[in-house]
């Protein structure tokens, strides 16, 4: 098991919800190593393929090599609070490239707005509510691979609200509360009702 090492509320967050879905694609498993935590799965995406909780040294970062040359789909995510703090070159050195960055905004709790968000609350809603979000954000993807991400999407476990005009879904978005942090993921609003401020006032 990795040492346990003091990372930001976001960053734990983070975690959870990536394990949480990953572990909902259907034969996925989470492993545990010296030096990080991974998810490995059969589906070629990295929703389920992925290494996080970070804390590499030169023997633990080749062993994490190892695991990720067996699938291109696989990714490895650097997060605040894990060490090394930059780990570029020893990556670098171990085959690993850049691919992209994501930023994490933190707010502090806001006071509520008058927009009504629903909570999925039956199995059903929570598969209507996975699919659009999905439609949103992997439109171009083939059905197949859609239908499986909406698949854990609505098994994870996870959060999932909507705000809807009439029977239509407006948007839609994730959370996921873990214990000083209520993250929010894959907030997609209905194109025809964009740059209204509806996703503003949902979060």
């Amino acid at each position: 098991m990795s040492q346990k090492l003091s990372r930001s509320p976001a960053t734990e967050n983070l975690a959870e919800t990536y394990f949480s879905l990953g572990l909902a694609v259907a034969g996925a498993k989470r492993h545990e190593e010296i030096g990080f935590s991974c998810c490995l799965g059969s589906l070629p995406h990295p929703i389920c393929n992925f290494a996080l909780n970070l804390n590499l040294d030169p023997w633990s970062v080749q062993r994490l090599r190892e695991i990720a040359s067996s699938s291109r789909d696989f990714q490895v995510y650097h997060a605040p609070g894990d060490t090394p703090e930059e780990p570029d070159s020893l990556m670098r050195r171990a085959g690993f490239m850049p691919s992209y960055r994501l930023v994490q905004m933190v707010a502090e709790p806001a006071q509520s707005s008058s927009v009504h968000v629903l909570e999925a609350e039956t199995e059903d809603d929570r598969t209507e509510l996975a699919r659009f979000m999905i439609d949103q954000f992997f439109a171009h993807q083939h059905s197949s691979f859609r239908r499986i991400v909406t698949q854990a999407t609505a098994d994870s476990g996870l959060d999932i609200r909507a705000i809807k005009d009439g029977n239509e879904i407006t948007a839609a978005m994730m959370l996921c509360q873990t214990d000083a942090s209520i993250g929010v993921y894959n907030l997609g609003v209905r194109s025809a009702k964009r740059n209204r401020g509806i996703g503003s006032h949902m979060v």
